[in-house]
């Protein structure tokens, strides 16, 4: 079984705990945080990160500006995580202000596996097409990844490409304790080993959940 990794909104005081980069950070810079959702060459910029003044510290921290594809924990998580089978990534430094002082911090970067499509059941994933103007969805048959392609080239400005439920072949779920989808899902999975480490050691600011569109 693979279970939902987030942040929790409880015991955390102001929620999200990591709210700006400062009122001086280029959002729009090259190495601007929010290039970590699709960049994976850059150094990203860290500098104004801080943890509200009424939210707590916990081992794994809630965001605004950093992406759905990142975490961003302490030591302690860190090193738990470490000895789990993880996927590919990278990982950064990240000082982060809260109060008077600077604590040490890490920003996981997941880098979607290359061969994810090549994986994925198209015959057990259920596409639609939304427009933004209508809010209407259209259910899309998708046979492969070139009609995949394909379909996401001819989209207009106002449409995006959803899925409802998805599932990968045989080999692909396993290879890793912790993962994320690309653009089929924002959630970022565990194993049911990984879950259980977290839930025995108690770690703070963590939030499990039941998977939502991946199915197995």
């Amino acid at each position: 079984m693979y279970f939902i990794l987030g942040s929790s909104i409880e015991d955390v005081g102001d929620y999200p705990q990591h709210q700006t980069m400062g009122d001086r950070y280029d959002y729009d810079g090259k190495c601007s945080v929010y290039n970590l959702l699709r960049d994976f060459e850059f150094t990203p910029n860290f500098s104004g990160a801080k943890i509200e003044r009424k939210a707590k510290r916990t081992d794994l921290i809630s965001s605004v500006p950093i992406p759905c594809n990142c975490l961003i924990f302490n030591d302690n998580l860190k090193n738990l995580l470490g000895q789990f089978k993880m996927p590919p990534h990278r990982l950064f430094q990240l000082p982060l202000k809260h109060k008077w002082r600077t604590y040490s911090y890490w920003c996981l970067q997941i880098v979607e596996p290359e061969d994810i499509f090549s994986y994925l059941d198209f015959s057990e994933t259920n596409f639609f097409v939304k427009s933004f103007d209508t809010n209407k969805r259209q259910k899309i048959n998708v046979a492969n990844e070139q009609e995949l392609c394909e379909l996401k080239r001819t989209l207009s400005s106002d449409q995006d490409l959803y899925n409802t439920s998805y599932r990968f072949k045989e080999g692909y779920l396993g290879r890793y304790d912790l993962f994320t989808n690309g653009f089929l899902d924002i959630d970022i999975y565990i194993s049911e080993s990984l879950r259980n480490a977290l839930d025995s050691s108690s770690f703070s600011g963590v939030s499990i959940g039941k998977s939502r569109l991946l199915k197995w």
